[in-house]
Order: C-alpha cells, then structure tokens, then sequence
C-alpha cells in the first residue's frame, strides 16, 4: 500500500507517525528544536507552542520547511505577536487572522484540542453546556439515587 484511506479509524494514528518520521529523516538539516517540536508539540494536526519572538519566528520557519519535506503543507497559523504573524505567509495564516488588520481589530478565539484560546488575553477557556433536560444522578453513601 502507498496511501491510506483519509477519515479511516487508524488515519490519526497513521498521519502522527509519518510526521514524527519525516521529524526523524530529516532532524539533521535544522535546529534541533524544530524536530523536537515537531515530536513533542505535534497532536494530530495541531501543534501548540509558546516561546519568545525570535525563536517563535524560527520554529515556524523551520516547521514549515521540515514537515513539507515530507509531503505536509502546514497552514492555519495563529500568534498573539504580530511580528510572528507577520514572518508567515498570507495563504498560510487561519482563516480568520488573513483578513483582520492586527493594528486595529482584536484577535479571534481560536479552538485547539477542544480548548479556546483568547488570542488577545492569551487565556485558554471551555465552553461548557448544562443541560437542563436531564435527570442528574446523586451518589449517597455505597448506592446511587436519582
């Protein structure tokens, strides 16, 4: 087999351990920490990360080179720091920070992992929904009331 059926159960599984590969077979022509980033910070198709301007502009550069070495387009990139923002392409930012004029609008909340992040207060949030149509179940010693 040479392709993998995209939306298969496994495909999540396949898709991390071809980019933790292409990290490994090619680790020798970048910094180090970009291959270990993309070991370490990689979940999937997200990669979250947190460092200082000039190492954020070099991680991106350098995990945009490395993962296209192995056939992977990395794209939808979002930085509460403009300068970061600004080292990327257009084409490559998320859909919603390619239009916005960073000098006067405030950033969007992005999800990643089932988590919201407030790009302006860098903060990290849930979305919780109660729902009141449901019995809740009440524990009371060893058995369980409703």
């Amino acid at each position: 087999m040479v392709v993998h059926l995209f939306g298969a159960f496994s495909s999540p599984s396949y898709s991390n351990s071809a980019l933790r590969k292409t990290a490994e077979d090619h680790k020798h022509m970048f910094d180090p920490t970009i291959a270990d980033t993309v070991i370490r910070n990689f979940y999937i198709d997200d990669c979250l990360n947190s460092a200082d301007t000039v190492t954020a502009i070099m991680l991106a550069k350098g995990l945009i080179h490395i993962c296209r070495n192995g056939g992977f387009h990395l794209t939808k990139w979002v930085s509460n720091n403009h300068a970061v923002l600004d080292s990327i392409q257009l084409e490559q930012r998320a859909k919603e920070i390619k239009c916005l004029n960073l000098d006067y609008y405030k950033h969007p909340i992005e999800r990643a992992l089932g988590v919201y992040w407030s790009i302006e207060c860098d903060t990290l949030g849930f979305k919780i929904v109660i729902q009141t149509d449901r019995q809740t179940t009440h524990k009371k010693g060893n058995s369980f009331y409703r």
